[in-house]
């Protein structure tokens, strides 16, 4: 697998981000301007998509959610999946995800659509997308992940720490 893709420019994101509908967080365009994910490609750990996939993603997923509304489910499509969700990572589940409908200079909390657990939906994993980096960073810091050469994909070397919010995500 190769490594990510290289950033976007501001009018590519803008271009890849028109059927979205929905500006970025300034934290968001700075991810995507430094690289654009890892494509649509599994990865051991929670790891960005590329923008087109997740604009493409987050456009099926709401188109899911509104046609199961239409045909008589008694869901909410505003609150099962709002229209400013934009899914970062696609794996476990539904992904993890960012709301875009925030403020400008607001930090853009980290989620999780578990309709699992309908008390704490969307469940926050970290309260920001620096926050989310500062964490995979740490952990391959402190030896929890490393590379492995052979596949040049992530590999966790160690169990995960006891204290992270949402294991399941990294």
């Amino acid at each position: 697998m190769p490594a990510p893709a290289a950033g976007l420019t501001p009018p590519e994101i803008e271009k890849v981000t028109t059927p979205f509908g929905h500006p970025l967080p300034i934290e968001v365009r700075t991810l995507f301007e430094w690289h654009d994910g890892f494509g649509s490609c599994q990865m051991p750990m929670s790891a960005p998509i590329s923008l087109e996939d997740s604009v493409a993603r987050n456009v099926a997923k709401r188109g899911e959610v509104e046609a199961a509304a239409n045909s008589g489910m008694d869901i909410d499509p505003d609150v099962v999946w709002p229209r400013s969700w934009l899914m970062l990572c696609a794996e476990p589940g539904l992904g993890i995800v960012i709301d875009c409908a925030l403020s400008a200079g607001e930090s853009s909390p980290i989620l999780h659509p578990d309709f699992t657990d309908e008390d704490s939906y969307p469940q926050v994993v970290e309260p920001s997308l620096t926050q989310l980096v500062s964490t995979w960073l740490h952990l391959f810091d402190t030896g929890v992940y490393g590379w492995d050469p052979e596949t040049r994909l992530p590999r966790r070397k160690t169990p995960l720490p006891l204290n992270l919010r949402l294991k399941a995500i990294y």
